[in-house]
Parts: structure tokens; sequence; C-alpha cells
């Protein structure tokens, strides 16, 4: 299978990114919901197409966007086939950039992405299980809010505190019911969104 986008609704088979490689990009671009990212090199790497018709994306989602490499200004096209892929997640009605790439080898972007997107998909699922509220039953139009993309992670309400890990809030280094708190959580979540409760449990 190749760059088949469908016109209206999300498919229902995978496509693997890795045999996307060495193909031409189509010149509008387009998005891919991830599905599997594993770490390893060559390892799995899924992800379904969404429609050309008003791509949505919930809470929760890895995205990727390819398009063909571009020269500066993001105005001429690369003389050289090249692809232009960013890497975006999905969070409480906005979409966050990740990563970005103007102009990856056609042969070699998938493998180049690969460690972003298991990132993101890691990020993700790891505050939903500690109790961040990434609005998964909320749809966004991805189109128009990759157009309009603020800097930075929303703020995301949680019980976990910002700064468990990096001012030492817990220190008995675990947050609230034992857990042990994420680093990840520390460098994304704002502060002054969430509070921790761990002195109140001892």
């Amino acid at each position: 299978m190749g760059w088949e986008i469908p016109d209206d609704d999300v498919p229902d088979e995978e496509v693997d990114v890795l045999y996307l490689a060495g193909q031409r990009p189509p010149e509008e671009g387009a998005w891919l919901w991830i599905t599997t990212a594993d770490a390893r090199r060559g390892g799995e790497f899924t992800a379904l197409f969404l429609p050309r018709t008003r791509p949505r994306a919930s809470g929760g989602d890895v995205l990727l966007h390819v398009a063909p490499g571009r020269g500066e200004g993001n105005v001429e096209q690369w003389p050289v086939p090249s692809a232009r892929v960013r890497v975006w997640a999905v969070a409480a009605g906005s979409l966050i950039l990740m990563a970005g790439w103007d102009r990856l080898d056609l042969d070699g972007w998938p493998e180049r992405v690969r460690a972003t997107a298991v990132f993101a998909v890691g990020v993700l699922r790891e505050l939903q299980e500690h109790g961040a509220d990434v609005r998964a039953r909320d749809q966004v139009e991805v189109e128009a809010a990759a157009e309009s993309a603020a800097a930075g992670f929303p703020g995301l309400p949680t019980w976990v505190t910002a700064g468990v890990i990096a001012a030492g809030c817990c220190r008995r280094g675990r947050a609230p019911g034992g857990r042990t708190p994420l680093v990840v959580v520390a460098v994304l979540v704002p502060p002054g969104m969430l509070r921790c409760r761990c002195r109140a449990a001892a």
C-alpha cells in the first residue's frame, strides 16, 4: 500500500509507515495517525491515513504530516525529491509540534522520525495513566489546529505536580498512591496547574 488517502473516512486497514519510504508524498501532503511505534529500528511502525476532507484527531493521538520537501521559506519545491515531516501530539484541543524536518531523504525518513514518534506516544500514554486529562473525547480539526498551533505544551488538569522531581516536592520519591512520578511529566506539564499531595498523605 502506498499513499492511498481516503476522501472522507478513516480506513480500517493500517499502513506500514516503513513501506512509504522511497515513495514521493502527495503534493498536498498527508496526515497519518500513528497506531504502533516500536522503538527498535526496523520494528513495527504503523498508522492510519486521515481523510483528505476535514481530517480530525482526538486528544492522546500522535500524528505525522508528510509532504514533499520545500526550499527556503517553504515556498519552492526542493529540486531533490525529499520529504517534509512533522510529528504532532494532540492534547487538550490543541496540536503540539514535537519535531519537524524540512528535507529528509525519501528512503530514510521513517527511521529518522521514529524516535520522536515513540517519545510522543509514550508521553501522552504516561500522562493519561497519571491522571492528566488530554480530552480524549474531543475531536480537533487538524489542519486548522496546525496553522494556529501555540508554542509550548498546554496545561493539563491532574494531581501530579510539575515540580515533583525537579523541585524535590516529594521527598519520598513517590506520587500519591505510591506511584513513581515521571520525568516527562515534570518537564511537559506547566507548574501551577497541579498540586502534590504526598505530604498530606504521609
